[in-house]
């Protein structure tokens, strides 16, 4: 993940800063977005941030490593969009993904549209398995003291 390659690889600098993005490739790293198969998906569309660079650390000995590490790609565990201007955009932790129906869910946004209503207190969305679209989303709500 992006903890172990030490390093800031997506950033943007004062006069650059995007609101709603995380920023662009630091100097001497290369990112792009790819689908489970690491092929590179075009602009706009949701999938796992790749990047490479001069530095990282590396598991020794450890099989999960092939997960890790694709080709010279670091899999950091995020899914994240790529804007046509060359912006990255953070969506959710890839585990944290709910596909239905072809549809890419974060669950982390409909957690935070949940907690927005007055009623509720808490909220956790996973995904459970459905034969006809792959996942539905399911949430567990909370509601405030008082509430029905």
């Amino acid at each position: 993940g992006a903890t172990e390659l030490l390093h800031i690889f997506i950033s943007a600098a004062d006069d650059d800063i995007r609101p709603g993005t995380t920023g662009v490739p630091v100097p001497g790293w290369q990112a792009k977005v790819v689908d489970e198969h690491g092929e590179e998906l075009p602009d706009g569309e949701p999938g796992l941030l790749a990047v490479r660079g001069p530095v990282g650390c590396r598991y020794l000995a450890d099989p999960r490593q092939t997960e890790y590490v694709r080709h010279g790609w670091n899999m950091t565990g995020d899914t994240f969009v790529r804007e046509p201007d060359g912006y990255f955009r953070y969506v959710a932790r890839a585990d944290d993904m709910i596909i239905s129906s072809g549809y890419n869910i974060a669950g982390p946004e409909v957690e935070d549209a949940l907690l927005r209503h007055p009623e509720v207190a808490e909220a956790a969305v996973v995904g459970r398995a459905d034969e006809l679209r792959g996942e539905i989303v399911v949430a567990h709500v909370v509601l405030t003291k008082g509430s029905e």
